[in-house]
């Protein structure tokens, strides 16, 4: 192009003449061309080409093809015959290009920050999230992930908790919490391993797979040995058991009877969870005993206390000397009554001869077995835990005088054969002489 030549329009998208984004031509600077020097632009942003917005539209053509950067301009004198003021200048003896590697690090390292940035504020907002819920298969709290690596480290860490005495840790060896633990503690179980161990323990391992298990355990549980056949699970590469105590109901062996296992008063006898091993059950009435034999609770599934048979419910010593005692006082308080009916005792007399009796002369008295009321063995009816009976054998002579100076006597003896003993509350035995 001539120099001073109007320079031609360039045409955006539809053919549609646009303005050169940089004002008017070179030719109206004086020193584009040699002349005086060209008075330098002040520096700011980019005026934006005609009908477009900033940062939208077409990109104008400049010339050679390259667009100057915003702000920056050529010196005065930089600018050859055919040249628009902006284009690049070309390299030359005296204007060597400047490297463009600074601007493309500048670029590369702002975008780095911008991912930086960006990735921060996601974790920010992803971490500021809503907890998720616990998956199905929750680890107990405290459990001994360095203990449970095998199915047979669960079961051995498992007794060896019992064994001493520690429920807290042989509890955190199973997946389901058992909702009463009342007899689930240090004290009840202590006094279980000290008095009845647990022992000879051994585990066979019958199938293991990724996250279930079962076998058998065996062990000695008093003089007899016990074969648990257990089921376990896997969570979070721990090993744990289904379950780690029985729920038993010893209504059946004392009724509703007040019960005590090792000295802890019993609830509800329909419902009574424990470790396994054998315990010392009681009542809270004195007068009453399991025996000598503990109690037994096999497995950690069981149902039913083992040995059963052997909790019958009977007379202490000391509940068979209460009521022999009682007994004596019933029946000499009878024995000393002034009437022919006494009161709450069995025997009654019926006077026939017509005569009036003179209550103040009345005598019962023992004509044989004096000494046996003393010698009772009461023992529990089969159908009651409180009441207790025993047989004996008594006669009982009549006499008295009449009002008339006559004397009366009974024909024959009257017997006292059975005692009944009510011991619901020991401390006020309730007897019954029956002929």
């Amino acid at each position: 192009m001539a120099p001073g030549a109007q320079q031609p329009p360039s045409y955006g998208p539809y053919g549609q003449a646009q303005t050169p984004s940089y004002g008017p031509s070179p030719a109206s600077y004086p020193g584009a061309y040699g002349g005086a020097p060209a008075p330098q632009r002040p520096v700011g942003p980019t005026p934006p080409y005609a009908g477009a917005s900033y940062g939208t539209g077409p990109t104008p053509p400049y010339a050679g093809g390259q667009q100057p950067q915003h702000g920056a301009y050529a010196p005065a004198g930089a600018y050859g015959p055919g040249q628009m003021y902006g284009a690049p200048v070309p390299p030359g003896p005296g204007n060597k290009r400047k490297s463009k590697t600074p601007m493309v690090l500048g670029i590369v390292g702002g975008a780095v920050v911008l991912i930086i940035v960006v990735i921060v504020i996601l974790a920010n907002t992803l971490g500021a999230g809503p907890t998720p819920a616990p998956g199905p298969n929750p680890v107990v709290t405290g459990a001994p992930v360095d203990k449970a690596a095998t199915p047979e480290d669960a079961i051995t860490g498992y007794f060896d908790a019992l064994a001493q005495g520690n429920s807290q840790q042989a509890l955190s060896y199973t997946s389901t919490q058992p909702s009463d633990t009342t007899f689930l503690t240090d004290e009840v179980l202590q006094a279980t391993a000290k008095d009845y161990p647990i022992t000879g323990v051994a585990v066979s391992v019958e199938d293991s797979m990724d996250t279930f298990a079962y076998g058998t355990a065996t062990y000695n549980l008093g003089d007899h040995m016990v074969s648990w056949h257990f089921n376990m699970e896997k969570f979070n590469g721990v090993w744990m058991l289904d379950q780690a105590a029985a729920t038993v109901d010893l209504s059946e062996v004392a009724g509703d009877l007040p019960l005590k296992i090792n000295g802890v008063a019993v609830d509800d006898p329909t419902s009574v969870t424990l470790f396994p091993g054998q315990y010392k059950l009681t009542t809270t009435n004195s007068l009453l005993t399991f025996g000598k034999k503990p109690m037994a609770v096999e497995t950690p599934d069981d149902t039913y206390v083992g040995d059963l048979i052997d909790l019958q419910l009977a007379l202490s010593s000391d509940g068979t000397k209460a009521i022999q005692k009682a007994a004596k006082a019933k029946l000499d308080g009878c024995l000393k009554q002034k009437s022919l009916k006494p009161s709450g005792c069995s025997y009654v007399l019926t006077n026939t001869t017509g005569h009036k009796v003179d209550t103040d002369t009345i005598k019962w008295k023992l004509h044989s077995g004096s000494d046996k009321i003393e010698k009772i063995k009461p023992k529990l009816k089969y159908d009651s835990s409180t009441i207790a009976t025993a047989n004996v054998d008594i006669s009982i002579d009549f006499t008295a005088n009449t009002t008339d100076g006559g004397r009366m006597t009974s024909i024959l003896p009257i017997h006292i054969f059975t005692v009944t003993a009510d011991i619901s509350n020991p401390k006020k035995i309730l007897i019954s002489l029956g002929s």
